[in-house]
């Protein structure tokens, strides 16, 4: 059961996390234990006794290797760590979260919207101002000349992730990556995006939490369904993302909002 947290120790931007553990702890896959976990340089998976949950490794301020895997607790219990301010063990808490939630079945018995991923962009105009917080390797093919890109460590074409203050208030479409819900940035994204038509949360790290598309307006999630091949682990492990996307090991499902301002496609 989870700790009970007064309204007085939670800011705002700490509600998300209850409710999305809350939504978590009461699916029966939280009671299911950790049989193996990997923490990787770029990706971190969860294998449980019928699945895995994949997030991305966020870098920690502390050394990794202080990490101790959660072998044997159970999902639910390993989900709290999404709390943690270190980012290693907060993606172990995201990883199993996914693990709990992310089941491509029972994505679709909860929610009426949900599609293959398709086209993230197909309405978005000349004069749009696209703004990605993260850098994600489609960008890189988009003809789109007003377009920011937000990265921690920005390389040559993008900002770095303090000029949101600056960039998302002026945006008429926002991604975000999921990895935003790890490092504990993703309230402060939506309140500066608030002028935004769409708002899309996507990426490994992403949970198909159903508060999140009421957080703030969120448009659509755009989730990662591993299959249950035993190579997730070993793939995570060596930073393989090529591989790890394939379809043998992963899809992607994009989740839309009942009531979205305009039609987005994934």
């Amino acid at each position: 059961m989870l700790p009970s947290f007064s309204i007085s120790m939670y800011n705002q931007s700490m509600l998300i996390y209850r409710e999305i553990l809350e939504y978590a702890r009461a699916n029966p896959l939280s009671g299911e234990r950790i049989i193996h976990a990997v923490s990787g340089s770029k990706w971190t998976v969860v294998q449980s006794q019928s699945g895995y949950g994949l997030a991305m490794t966020v870098p920690s301020w502390k050394n990794t290797r202080h990490l101790k895997i959660p072998l044997n607790q159970t999902l639910g219990e390993v989900s709290e760590w999404i709390l943690s301010w270190d980012f290693a063990k907060a993606s172990l808490g995201a990883a199993s979260i996914n693990c709990i939630l992310n089941r491509e079945n029972d994505i679709r018995s909860r929610f009426t919207n949900v599609s293959p991923k398709g086209d993230l962009l197909s309405d978005l105009s000349k004069k749009d101002l696209l703004v990605s917080v993260g850098d994600f390797p489609f960008l890189k093919k988009l003809d789109h000349q007003n377009l920011i890109v937000l990265e921690k460590d920005p390389t040559k074409g993008s900002h770095p992730d303090t000029a949101c203050e600056e960039y998302l208030p002026q945006a008429d479409i926002v991604i975000i990556t999921g990895a935003t819900l790890i490092n504990k940035s993703l309230h402060r994204i939506l309140e500066l995006s608030s002028n935004a038509r769409a708002k899309i949360l996507i990426g490994p790290s992403t949970p198909a939490a159903p508060y999140l598309l009421n957080f703030k307006r969120l448009t659509q999630l755009g989730v990662t369904v591993l299959t249950k091949d035993p190579q997730i682990p070993i793939l995570a492990g060596l930073g393989a993302s090529r591989e790890l996307f394939d379809p043998r090991f992963s899809q992607a499902l994009d989740i839309f909002a009942e009531q979205r301002s305009f039609p987005v496609h994934c």
